[in-house]
């Protein structure tokens, strides 16, 4: 009975089944990022080159990605090389090694190399570190060495107006700060009709970068803004948009004393040529305007004239409400006539 004790507890011995992972000889399985560069800008692919030991009984089970800073649901575009799998998943379980954005079952595929896609567009300026993640099918587990995106800096474009002229170029002035240099970078003055899209490049902007100018055609009532690209090492960016809508400043001259019944001529004068607009010439001798005329007007300069029809004070001014889209309202100084 011994004998037979003893042999049985051999057997036994023998016949226990060993986990995968006690019978497993293999050699830690090995992955590493093989790109970007360290600046990034916009959508940007994280390649990685994943592999397991090949003289042993192990596979390929899952790979990973964890960037720090940034949430899970930026990250990752689905990728050709697998299926979308969230931390929840068991095969996306990588020990105490990190919690990790995106992870891929690879189980059914024979590639070694994924790649990931994210969207740097929304993110900060500043530094991420990221670190890619390996399973095989034995649950061994790994860590690439980790590499660093860069978010670099995006200028800071403030852009205005400098001469508006409806029949040549207009002047533009544009600032640009938050940077000590723009290298390479290109900065164009861009309009549009409507302001929301099909932008046409008018001009390119030149001279110191806290001071730069540009002159271009522009019609009243488009809109513009600043695009700024082609920086190695700063982001693309633009600036506000600008509706061109200006409004005159108008000056009027007239005598300052009249008689009865007598014309009083005078004009005028824009700071710049406008386009056909309605225009209105004002008069009062107390609390109340009149409106003594109406008419369309062009150009820079605008002949008047007044009857007064009693004594005392006249005022005289010029009005308008402009053009929608195009001309802001104005309204001329107010002349003072001493009527006798």
């Amino acid at each position: 009975m011994k004998r037979l004790g003893l042999f049985l507890a051999i057997f036994a011995l023998v016949m226990t089944p060993v986990s995968p992972t006690q019978a497993a000889g293999d050699a830690d399985p090995t992955i590493a990022i093989t790109t970007p560069s360290a600046v990034v800008k916009g959508v940007t692919s994280i390649a990685v080159n994943a592999a397991v030991d090949p003289t042993g009984t192990s596979k390929l089970k899952s790979v990973a990605i964890a960037i720090n800073g940034v949430p899970s649901y930026s990250v990752a575009i689905n990728s050709a090389s697998g299926s979308y799998y969230s931390t929840a998943y068991d095969s996306c379980s990588f020990s105490t090694l990190s919690t990790v954005n995106v992870c891929w079952n690879t189980q059914s595929l024979t590639t070694s190399t994924y790649t990931f896609y994210t969207d740097t567009t929304s993110w900060p300026t500043g530094t991420y570190q990221v670190t890619a993640y390996i399973k095989d099918t034995n649950d061994r587990v790994a860590a690439s060495s980790s590499i660093n995106l860069i978010i670099p800096v995006a200028p800071t474009l403030a852009l205005s107006i400098s001469k508006i002229t409806t029949t040549g170029n207009s002047s533009f002035a544009l600032a640009i700060t938050g940077v000590k240099s723009i290298g390479a970078g290109t900065a164009v003055l861009q309009s549009s009709v409507y302001g929301n899209g099909d932008w046409v490049t008018v001009a390119t902007f030149t001279g110191a970068m806290g001071a730069m100018t540009a002159s271009a055609p522009v019609e009243l009532g488009q809109y513009i803004r600043v695009l700024f690209t082609g920086a190695a090492e700063l982001l693309d960016a633009s600036s506000k948009t600008l509706q061109v809508l200006v409004t005159p400043k108008v000056t009027c001259k007239l005598a300052t004393t009249g008689k009865i019944g007598k014309k009083i001529v005078g004009s005028c004068t824009s700071n710049m040529s406008l386009p056909s607009v309605e225009v209105s010439l004002q008069t009062s001798t107390g609390a109340t305007w009149t409106i003594l005329g109406t008419g369309s007007v062009k150009g820079k300069s605008i002949p008047i004239n007044v009857t007064p029809k009693k004594k005392g004070t006249l005022f005289v001014v010029l009005t308008s409400s402009g053009i929608e889209g195009k001309l802001g309202e104005f309204q001329s100084n107010i002349v003072k006539i001493k009527v006798t």
